[in-house]
């Protein structure tokens, strides 16, 4: 498949938000049982099992932090993957400089405030918390994994989800902060050609490091470059959809966000004949939309007083589905 981000399955809707596990994930948790597993009788699986729902759970809290900033903004939130790496959180179509620069932080800050209170938590039971902050060495080597390795593999894992995040590439959220930040002054185009430049600058230095690093720490040395290797393809798919015909509806709606009524933006300096052609259909997609949406519109009070006068029941799915895209699309207007 074309998109790595579409390597998912779903775990079904949680909150009204349709959740997908990537299968990155599934195949960090074979590799790491394989690794750890060099018997039946092998208690190192545990810790690995252990690690491995800490990892789960710190994922979920990274976007979790992510989709409660989207809904105080009184955003929408469409989709969320959990990966390895944290996860990719897709928005509506309200993107905004300021709900894009605070959503991509607060996935990172959730992680950091969990490391954080678990640290502390060490430090007050005179536990050693330096090498916590090391992110090529585990902190917990015994077999078993007591209260107090608990607590170290929760401050390292969430503290190593927060450097991978400060990344600039595509997906994390290093690059969706760096592109909010670049698209006032340079317009949009010019910041994602920025940002994905950086995503491929940042996957050659991990590949980089993966070589140095082979010798001394192997097993690190294969996730630099396996996630080298991932932010690569990554931002190479984001430079694709860039130029893309079917990716034009996608950054029309940036362009409408961030778009001011008296801002040109460098990116409508040079418009071509594609670029008009795309707009033409942007505009012809615009009209049939807001035609559709004025049709359904006045069927609201029709659908309404029916509802007032025989219940809900009277209701066919069709008719409590158009209450709910027009009342979606109120609150919208309204945030």
């Amino acid at each position: 498949m074309r998109d790595l981000l579409s390597w998912n399955v779903s775990l079904g809707r949680w909150a009204d938000v349709n959740v997908r596990l990537h299968v990155s994930f599934l195949v960090l948790i074979v590799v790491v049982l394989h690794l750890c597993s060099g018997g039946p009788d092998d208690r190192s699986v545990w810790p690995a099992l252990a690690g491995l729902a800490i990892l789960f759970a710190g994922v979920v809290a990274h976007e979790l932090g992510h989709c409660l900033t989207v809904w105080k903004w009184g955003g929408r939130v469409e989709r969320v993957v959990l990966g390895p790496w944290g996860g990719l959180t897709t928005l509506g179509p309200n993107r905004e400089q300021p709900i894009e620069i605070t959503t991509a932080v607060a996935g990172p800050a959730v992680n950091l405030v969990v490391s954080l209170m678990a640290t502390a938590t060490l430090a007050a039971m005179r536990q050693p918390v330096l090498p916590l902050f090391q992110p090529l060495h585990l902190p917990v080597q015994a077999p078993g994994l007591s209260f107090a390795g608990t607590l170290a593999m929760i401050a390292w894992i969430n503290w190593l989800i927060v450097l991978i995040n400060l990344l600039p590439a595509f997906p994390l959220d290093g690059a969706r902060a760096l592109r909010a930040m670049l698209r006032p002054q340079f317009g949009f185009r010019t910041a994602v050609v920025a940002t994905w430049r950086t995503g491929f600058v940042t996957a050659a230095v991990l590949s980089v490091a993966g070589l140095m690093l082979h010798d001394r720490h192997e097993k690190a040395a294969l996730a630099c470059s396996l996630l080298g290797i991932f932010l690569y393809f990554s931002s190479w798919q984001e430079a694709e959809r860039l130029n893309a015909p079917e990716g034009a509806e996608e950054n029309d709606l940036y362009e409408d966000s961030y778009q001011s009524p008296d801002d040109d933006g460098p990116h409508l300096r040079h418009v071509g004949p594609l670029r008009r052609w795309l707009d033409r259909r942007r505009r012809a997609r615009m009209a049939r939309r807001l035609q559709q949406e004025r049709e359904e519109e006045s069927r609201v009070d029709e659908v309404l007083a029916r509802l007032h006068s025989e219940g809900r029941d009277a209701l066919s799915v069709e008719d409590q589905a158009l209450l709910r895209r027009v009342s979606a699309r109120y609150r919208e207007r309204q945030s």
